[in-house]
């Protein structure tokens, strides 16, 4: 199994100050690969032909999982449920369940999956469908459809880590905490919500409180720019769960939180540019890039230009001879 990508540990915290992770290393096998984990998210492949020892079944299964078929299989729950599984749709699986595998597919079983920590899709899954917990598990079926939009997105995602992590450690693009596990909650926010019908835009009193707790939100990224942010710790600032702070500001603003912060650091970067004199290592630290590439790769696609050359432009000598215009 090849390494996953890790990024920053920041550990959630129970009521009792002990650390909650998603602990998933007794369903792994070795025809799983992981492509990247968090506390409280696993994303990977499996990858097991029919002759694989992994492809008949597995143990009970310690978190929730979301597995998105790319092949055809006859999947057989312990607890009673059939289903042949393919390409059109989502597999879910509850905590203690366990399975058996028949084949269908000549390949076998190759599928892409997102495991999740049991508190976190609870709380989740009760803020889009407002169904009270029952302490029992979620899914009382094997599979929900997949829309093609879903099925969109999530092929983008898997397939950037599984390229991502295929390159050498020196040339991977950054993928951080609050990157990976926002996606994973929009991702997952859209499939909960597909299933319970709950697409409805909110009522005005909703819309105020989303504005209000979008605005709390951009107080709270007000600080300094190389401090690794985590979307638990921002949404236990804001007493709200990691799920529906992602939701809330996509639908307010049209942007992930990752990509108004990458905004933000990109625009704060021109002063420092001139501040630093070009100096573009200093730069991309304090804004929080993890290498100066990096930085020049987002500075570039946001501004069709180098670090170098607005430094250039803006520090040299102005030669034209009317003032710029918009």
């Amino acid at each position: 199994m090849t390494e996953a990508l890790v990024p920053e540990d920041i550990d959630h915290k129970a009521d009792d100050g002990k650390s909650i992770k998603l602990n998933i290393e007794n369903d792994l096998t070795t025809s799983d690969r992981l492509l990247a984990r968090t506390d409280s998210f696993a994303v990977g492949l499996f990858r097991a032909k029919p002759t694989d020892e992994a492809f008949f079944g597995s143990t009970e299964l310690a978190s929730y999982y979301f597995v998105f078929p790319r092949t055809f299989s006859e999947i057989r729950l312990d607890r009673g449920l059939r289903e042949i599984i393919g390409p059109a749709d989502i597999s879910t699986y509850n905590p203690g369940d366990s399975y058996r595998r028949l084949q269908v597919s000549p390949e076998g079983d190759n599928s892409d999956y997102i495991a999740v920590l049991p508190s976190e899709l609870e709380t989740l899954h009760f803020q889009i469908t407002g169904k009270e917990p029952t302490g029992k598990p979620l899914f009382s079926g094997l599979k929900l459809a997949q829309s093609q939009a879903v099925f969109l997105k999530q092929r983008k995602f898997f397939e950037f880590l599984s390229r991502n992590n295929n390159c050498p450690k020196h040339s991977r693009l950054p993928v951080d905490k609050l990157q990976l596990e926002e996606s994973c909650f929009l991702l997952i926010s859209e499939i909960l919500a597909d299933a319970s019908g709950n697409n409805s835009p909110p009522g005005k009193l909703d819309e105020a409180q989303h504005r209000t707790l979008c605005d709390d939100l951009k107080r709270l990224l007000e600080k300094p720019f190389d401090e690794k942010l985590s979307i638990q710790q921002l949404s236990r600032q804001l007493n709200v769960s990691a799920g529906h702070l992602a939701r809330v500001f996509k639908s307010q603003t049209g942007h992930s939180i990752h990509q108004y912060v990458t905004t933000l650091r990109l625009r704060a970067s021109i002063d420092l540019l001139m501040s630093h004199r070009g100096d573009i290592s200093a730069v991309s630290s304090q804004l929080g890039f993890s290498h100066h590439s990096h930085f020049t790769m987002a500075f570039r696609k946001s501004f069709g230009m180098t670090p170098s050359d607005i430094t250039q432009e803006l520090l040299n000598k102005p030669r034209a001879k009317y003032l710029p215009m918009p």
